[in-house]
């Protein structure tokens, strides 16, 4: 990895160091603390060092858990940053989902879709609780979890942050964006975001706005893009702090979405 002193790519402080990243080959620096309005996240090293596109984050102690579900590279440059929640389970369980290739799917709740891979997997049922469920191939995904303190790691990759991951539930998002899902626990959306948790996506959400672009990925919340059917990340989560400390705009709702895609067109 080859290192040298930089200006800060964001407001042009001196003396910041550039991260050179082989699989990007291009050269990413972090923003300073001077630009982001206050104390710097937890200062982190971005490589790829075997060009597989893998990101090691020496400081951040990430793991890898392969998402089940490939669909391909990203169709442009990385757009959107989707904010996710898992719901109600243990702490833990999102590598555990997203490395799943299938899911048990109650009947009231088979689209055609749903329905068609069903037919193509074997046709398997089971009774539970009374209710008839169906073994459906998983074709969801993201790319990085964050875990509370006290987990095995803060957290983990799923895929390369040049591939597309089916995490959005919007044809366009999914194409252009970087998915993430914050653990829950017990209590689903109700569960409060430690401070850890959130400094630790802040430091890479930093990273991937630094990845040179014509403009800086927005930070969306999934019920922005469905808000009949997703909820999260839910009320607790600190959308102002995260976008104040990475000097990423924020997008929370249905009308803020809508309004986004047709400034893009014009």
């Amino acid at each position: 990895m080859q290192m040298q002193e930089s200006d800060c790519l964001v407001c042009g402080g001196k003396l910041y160091i550039d991260y050179y990243t082989f699989h990007l080959e291009q050269s990413i620096a972090d923003p300073c603390p001077q630009c982001m309005g206050g104390p710097a996240p937890p200062e982190s090293k971005w490589a790829d060092v075997d060009k597989d596109g893998w990101l090691e984050f020496e400081d951040f102690d990430l793991i890898r858990a392969d998402a089940y579900w490939d669909p391909g590279p990203l169709a442009g440059e990385l757009e959107f940053i989707v904010l996710h929640r898992l719901g109600r389970g243990v702490w833990g369980s999102g590598p555990r989902y997203i490395q799943a290739p299938f899911e048990w799917v109650a009947s009231g709740k088979m689209s055609e879709n749903k329905r068609k891979r069903w037919n193509k997997a074997g046709r398997r049922t089971r009774k539970h609780k009374g209710l008839t469920q169906f073994l459906v191939p998983r074709y969801v995904g993201w790319h990085l979890t964050f875990h509370k303190p006290g987990w095995e790691r803060l957290g983990t990759q799923h895929a390369p942050l040049d591939r597309m991951q089916w995490n959005a539930g919007h044809r366009l998002v999914n194409k252009l964006s970087v998915g993430c899902e914050y653990d829950a626990g017990p209590k689903g959306l109700k569960e409060p975001y430690h401070q850890d948790t959130i400094n630790y996506s802040i430091g890479c959400f930093n990273l991937i706005k630094a990845i040179p672009k014509k403009r800086p990925p927005v930070l969306i919340y999934h019920s922005a893009i469905c808000p009949e059917t997703r909820r999260d990340p839910g009320p607790r989560y600190p959308g102002e702090e995260v976008s104040d400390a990475t000097g990423l705009s924020l997008i929370t709702d249905y009308k803020a979405f809508r309004k986004y895609l047709a400034e893009r067109k014009s």
